[in-house]
């Protein structure tokens, strides 16, 4: 499955108050390579893989990619059917899954197979065939022989629940089972063969929850003759007459706490609570307490789990999601995204994984969705009449001295979020405001707001009449209608024109006489080099930095009558990157200033020397619209790509994008504030976010890293492996992983190496999580990858496989030396024969002399 970005929206949980904590919801489905849409059963592994058990296949889960376990028939290493029921994480790793057939199967993690354990085999079946309409989950979950719980005690027996066939204790070191089911002449067996959840508590009591006969928990006693296995009782509640008993037989799930409190998820949607301290006593029932949950009917409560905060999120049938908080001591239903795609609904199971994120499986086609608490680093208003913004572009942002947020929209005139949290509108349909695009706002010291807009000039707010008045190029002396920026120095406000140039009024002037009076500077001493006047900033020694979109920055020293200019150089050197300046923030010595197209500079006034700041992706930060320092020393930065934090000390960049909250990657020019409470504001194209720095942290789970599959010549080879042995002529192979922390995957990066043939590591992203290699030596080699999570945090240790390419037979040693020792052979015969001839010959001219010599002599 190739990785797609999975739909996503931005919700606040909290409904009166539009600064509400946010959420981040994803859905994942079948389009997605969910082998069906109902999961059934959620469950997270030692190795970091996430498993899903749906009715159609069993399913793991890398952050990218779905591997799915199906029935072979004519394979018995497979999973036994695809209707999977129920899954659970054994005590030293085990994954045990159930199924519908009534088939154990356990998880062979090293050769990615099952073995089946046939724990129904020798047992007789209550074959009633009853059809349990009321039961709410699918229909395949209705057999008899269907596993519905599974857990293991603190002996290491496993206990599995049927539906219909009793509860079942196997020891599988023994191979032994034993059923236990109801005898209607038995009080103390279970009352009930409908299992639906067994429980081991942190006292190692077991409970056992049934579908119709209330719930049950274990007492053991000890056997009656040495040899004979220990007696177990069962002792169990139901619902009766009184307030304080059970509040519903039909139980579906249960649940333990950290506070070692029992909670039980009914059939009729009551959540039931167990008093603590009346839990375990013998003699006098418990205490159930009840909280009801979701007015609509049939709000069957199928999953409870516990947050990581304590709160307890509870999961139904028609009525989604609910959470319980032991301080208010209240279930909340939580109508999440209540008329969007991400409505949560029909709940079957929850989980909560390692890095916090909640995962709800669905029923009846909604699939898997989680709800990500932890990318949310910054909040956000986006368009919502009545509860939000009435336009989804933001150009300007000011909190007045009342604690009111005043922002300015491109269409929607001036929203105001006022102290109470409630909101108002001024447009010029329902005020005098001149005009609907608001570029600016400033407060004056009597507390009304001056008001710049886009076309529609200078407007006045007065805020004890809430009365607005315009000033425009016809009816004053502004030499333009579009205010870009507007500045207080004490009493004088300055006004920046885009085409008009620099103007001031004094307050003095215009309470007296009701009307601007607009002032030139002395075109002899500032003489600015650009009429389109972007930003205004007055820094600490009382001058005024003037940006323009076209002539850099203006330095306005107005008691020296003195003009410094910053801008670009023909030759590059010592000067601005663009001289088309968004944004300005005093600096040190100097000035950080935000340029549309050359990124962040950095002014040095001693020296007169402009730098670049800049990521070490030199490409991405090219708009800085807004420069804003927080109360740490960091600068943040909004952009056309997502928010910056710059740490001067590093002098190293973070950024941030949608997947931390962010209402878009690209945010306005002119839309950034910070309030007296530290609170910074950046306005963009889908919104606001705001947020407190000092809340921004980091992702701090170091994500277990894996290699997910392993190819040859694109075969992928079976089984997880720790050793490869391959053969000279497998000269193609290749290794794919994933990092196992699913914040936000596509943000983990990833780095690997092969030990003995790369000289560096190789630096990729979630879009290329693989490593192909052709050609390598014989030899022994280590591959290895390490991975980060969603905020750069490494997982440096990673993991590796060891490689071993066997070289062919005629380049082994053995087959070497053999080819030296025939040869050597075959020289000595060689030799041999030639000494043996020489020796012949040597030996038939001795025989020819000695003829010779006797012949002479007779």
């Amino acid at each position: 499955m190739k990785l797609k970005l999975l739909f996503f929206s931005f919700l606040a949980l909290s409904f009166s108050f539009s600064f509400a904590q946010n959420y981040l919801i994803e859905h994942i489905g079948v389009e997605d390579g969910l082998s069906q849409s109902s999961v059934n059963s959620i469950v997270q592994d030692t190795s970091g893989f996430l498993w899903f058990g749906t009715s159609n296949g069993l399913n793991r889960y890398d952050g990218y990619e779905f591997k799915i376990y199906r029935n072979n028939p004519l394979d018995s290493s497979t999973i036994s059917n695809n209707a999977i029921s129920a899954i659970y994480l054994g005590k030293n790793g085990t994954l045990w899954i159930g199924t519908t057939d009534g088939i154990l199967n356990e998880y062979n993690f090293e050769k990615d197979n099952f073995k089946r354990h046939y724990i129904l085999k020798d047992l007789s079946f209550n074959y009633s065939r009853q059809t349990y309409y009321d039961y709410p989950l699918p229909i395949s979950r209705n057999n008899e022989t269907t596993i519905t719980s599974i857990t293991e005690d603190t002996e290491g027996y496993i206990w599995v629940g049927t539906w219909g066939n009793g509860l079942i204790k196997y020891d599988r070191l023994n191979n032994k089972v034993r059923l236990y089911t109801h005898d209607k002449r038995n009080p103390l067996s279970i009352n009930f063969n409908r299992i639906t959840k067994i429980l081991v508590d942190r006292l190692g009591v077991i409970w056992v929850a049934t579908f119709g006969g209330g719930l049950n928990k274990i007492i053991k006693s000890l056997p009656l003759t040495p040899n004979a296995e220990e007696e177990i009782i069962f002792y169990n509640y139901s619902h009766n007459s009184s307030p304080e008993s059970l509040s519903d037989n039909k139980i579906l799930t249960l649940f333990e706490d950290k506070h070692n409190t029992l909670w039980i998820g009914t059939y009729s949607g009551i959540l039931d609570r167990l008093d603590f301290d009346r839990r375990y006593l013998t003699g006098k029932e418990p205490i159930f307490i009840h909280y009801s949950f979701g007015k609509k009917p049939n709000s069957s409560i199928m999953s409870i789990i516990e947050k990581s905060d304590g709160n307890i999120i509870v999961g139904s049938l028609n009525s989604g999601i609910g959470e319980y908080n032991y301080v208010s001591n209240k279930l909340i239903n939580k109508k999440l995204d209540p008329q969007g795609k991400n409505k949560i609904r029909d709940v079957l199971s929850l989980y909560e994984d390692k890095s916090g994120n909640i995962w709800i499986g669905s029923h009846l086609g909604d699939g898997l969705k989680i709800i990500k608490e932890k990318p949310f680093k910054f909040k956000r208003i986006i368009k919502n009449i009545g509860d939000g913004l009435n336009d989804k572009i933001v150009w300007a942002i000011r909190k007045d001295s009342l604690a009111n947020l005043w922002i300015g929209t491109f269409k929607g005139g001036i929203n105001i979020l006022t102290d109470k949290g409630k909101w108002k509108y001024l447009t010029n349909e329902n005020s005098d405001l001149s005009d609907n695009h608001i570029r600016c706002f400033e407060e004056d010291k009597y507390g009304n707001i001056w008001i710049g807009t886009y076309s529609g000039g200078l407007n006045f707010y007065n805020s004890g009449t809430g009365t607005i008045k315009s000033f425009t190029h016809e009816n004053s002396s502004l030499p333009s209608n579009q205010i870009q920026s507007i500045k207080f120095m004490g009493d004088t406000l300055w006004i920046g024109t885009f085409g008009g140039g620099l103007r001031f009024i004094t307050l003095d002037e215009f309470y007296k006489r009701g009307n601007l009076s607009i002032h030139s500077l002395p075109g002899e001493y500032f003489r600015l080099s650009d009429k389109r006047i972007y930003t205004i900033v007055v820094d600490k020694r009382n001058r005024l930095l003037v940006g323009t979109f076209g002539g850099g920055v203006n330095i306005l020293d107005l008691k020296n009558n003195r003009t410094k200019l910053i801008k670009s150089h023909r030759n590059g050197e010592d000067g601005l990157t663009d001289n088309r300046v968004l944004s300005i923030h005093p600096f040190k010595k100097g000035f950080l200033i935000g340029t549309y197209g050359g990124g962040l500079n950095y002014y040095n006034e001693e020296n007169g020397r402009t730098i670049l700041l800049q990521p070490k992706d030199k490409n991405k930060l090219d708009a800085v619209y807004g420069i804003v320092g927080d109360d740490e020393g960091n600068i943040w930065l909004s952009s056309d790509n997502g928010i910056f934090r710059y740490n001067p000390i590093k002098n190293n960049f973070s950024q941030y994008d949608i997947y931390d909250g962010l209402q878009s990657m690209e945010f306005s020019g002119g839309a950034y504030f910070k309030d007296n409470d530290g609170i910074i504001y950046f306005g963009g194209i889908k919104g606001l976010n705001y947020f407190n720095p000092k809340e921004i942290t980091n992702n701090d789970f170091i994500p277990p890293v894996v290699i997910t599959s392993i190819k040859i010549f694109d075969k992928e080879l079976k089984g997880n492996r720790k050793k490869l042995e391959l053969r000279s002529d497998q000269n193609y192979f290749s290794f794919q992983f994933a990092s196992l922390d699913f914040t936000s995957p596509v943000e983990n990066r990833y780095a690997y190496i092969m030990e003995g043939f790369d000289k560096e590591w190789h630096f990729t992203s979630s879009q290329k999580r693989f490593a192909n290699y052709t050609n390598l030596e014989p030899g022994d080699y280590i591959f290895r990858v390490k991975a980060t999570n969603n905020d750069g945090v490494w997982n440096e240790k990673g993991t590796e496989i060891a490689i071993t390419i066997i070289p062919p037979f005629y380049a082994t040693w053995w087959f070497i030396t053999l080819l030296i020792v025939v040869a050597l052979s075959i020289i000595g015969f060689v030799i041999w024969l030639r000494f043996k001839q020489i020796l012949a010959i040597e030996k038939l001219k001795a025989g020819l002399a000695a003829d010779l010599h006797d012949n002479i002599g007779s």
